[in-house]
């Protein structure tokens, strides 16, 4: 019978292998963390895999169980005990498959602009393309896509793009925080005041803005917790924003 090359063969152990390897080896069974662990390093290696870039390989392991026990994946019944799901079919919709993305993730560009700490990210993404229409239009506005993540940022965005997309995302501007719901609510809220949100878009995180309207409006809400921004008004004062048309006929591609 013919093996099959493992699909992580010489890459590194990331959070997102390693759920997929607990999965394989402890579906629908009760098992200690450090047999957990153990056995998942192991077999990564047996098959051809790397260790995990960051030099405490275990800890990999320990937050790929945290984040499927956020997904509803496993659960922690007591200390240092894991109870690992049953695998089903959906379990590739929740789990991202880094070896589908790894030369995009080789290829891609880091994020143009990284500010803040904390462990949640908000991140901005956009495509060329719609930046360069907006630019040959003489428009300053695009669809651009703002949402948060807990994890790898970067692995979190291409995990969206499909494949047959002709474009990598543009992943212009990352807002590292201690409380990534809040900004990001935030920033939502703001750009719905303004009428930025695209009609028909796939989701409820596309908007017609830009980077730099976007460092103003977390500079605002940082500046000012609590406070209300008024619709169309720029964060840093001045003029409002009119809300005509902004010649944008069609919406981003659903990458949501």
């Amino acid at each position: 019978m013919e093996e099959h090359q493992y699909n992580y063969l010489g890459l590194p152990l990331t959070p997102g292998i390693a759920a997929r390897l607990v999965l394989e080896l402890f579906a629908g069974r009760i098992a200690e963390r450090h047999k957990i662990v153990d056995a998942v390093v192991r077999t990564h290696r047996e098959r051809g895999g790397l260790d995990s870039k960051a030099q405490d390989t275990p800890r990999v392991v320990k937050k790929a169980l945290s984040d499927m026990e956020r997904d509803g994946l496993a659960e922690n019944p007591s200390y240092g005990q894991w109870k690992v799901k049953s695998a089903n079919p959906d379990i590739a919709a929740i789990v991202p498959t880094e070896v589908q993305i790894d030369e995009a993730t080789a290829s891609a560009p880091a994020p143009e602009l990284v500010t803040g700490i904390g462990e949640d990210s908000v991140y901005l993404y956009y495509f060329e393309s719609y930046r360069r229409l907006a630019e040959i239009e003489g428009r300053r506005l695009f669809p651009c896509k703002i949402g948060r993540t807990e994890r790898d940022p970067l692995l979190r965005v291409l995990s969206q793009s499909s494949t047959a997309l002709p474009e990598f995302p543009r992943v212009a501007r990352l807002f590292r925080t201690n409380d990534g719901s809040a900004l990001e609510a935030a920033i939502h809220s703001i750009l719905s005041l303004r009428g930025r949100e695209i009609e028909d878009s796939p989701g409820t995180e596309w908007f017609l803005t830009s980077p730099d309207e976007i460092d103003g409006i977390v500079r605002f809400v940082n500046e000012n917790p609590g406070r209300e921004a008024e619709p169309n008004a720029p964060p840093n004062g001045g003029p409002a924003t009119p809300q005509g048309n902004s010649g944008v006929t069609e919406g981003p591609p659903s990458v949501s």
